[in-house]
Parts: structure tokens; C-alpha cells; sequence
């Protein structure tokens, strides 16, 4: 079974429903962790992608470079999952290879997994 790493700062219900979709129906571990380094750093399991939830809780610009290095370092794909707005503001640090697919709320869970 594959881990997937869930950043969020929020534990709302968009990023908890993502979470049993992926685990339930696609048959993925998702690893969560809130949008700080250390919380991000403290995550021991290998992960295969990390899917960034951004939302109006602002993810600061270290966490974000610490997820760009974390992918380019393990080598694995980010996904994006906000509003456009939330997208704009921190697209900018991750370069275009590493965003892998970039998904808009309001969202169809189902169209993630």
C-alpha cells in the first residue's frame, strides 16, 4: 500500500473526506500533517506524493520550500487542491515538474482519487 502525504492547515471536512476517499476507494495510507516544518519533518514514513490542501489558513512560504525540497529530494509529485486564489498565492515557489495536477474547490471528492 501506498502513503500519500496530506498537508493542510485546516482539518476541515474537505481535507478529512479527501482522506477516507483516498484510503477507502483507492486503497492509499494518508499520512496527515499540518502545515508546519516540524510537523511535516516529524512524518517517519516514506510517502509516494504529497497533496497540499490550501485553503484562507495561510501556509507560510518556509513550509512551502521545505515541500518543494521534500519532493525534489524523495523524487515524488505534489498535488495542489484549493481555490484559485489559494493556488496563485504559493504556486509560484513550486516549480512546474513537480505539480503533477492542480485541483479547484469546489470539488467532487471523487475527482481527486
Amino acid at each position: 500500500m501506498h502513503n500519500i502525504l496530506l498537508v493542510t492547515a485546516a482539518q476541515g471536512y474537505i481535507p478529512m473526506s479527501v482522506k477516507e476517499k483516498f484510503e477507502e476507494e483507492a486503497n492509499y495510507n494518508v499520512l496527515v500533517s499540518d502545515a508546519r516544518v516540524d510537523s511535516i519533518n516529524s512524518v517517519k514514513e516514506d510517502f509516494s506524493a504529497i497533496l497540499l490542501y490550501v485553503d484562507e489558513n495561510i501556509i507560510s512560504q518556509q513550509t512551502c520550500i521545505f515541500l518543494k525540497d521534500k519532493a525534489v529530494e524523495q523524487d515524488v509529485p505534489e498535488f495542489i487542491l484549493g481555490n484559485m486564489e489559494d493556488i496563485s498565492a504559493i504556486e509560484s515557489i513550486f516549480p512546474a515538474h513537480l505539480v503533477r495536477q492542480k485541483f479547484l474547490r469546489p470539488i467532487d471528492v471523487k475527482e481527486v482519487y
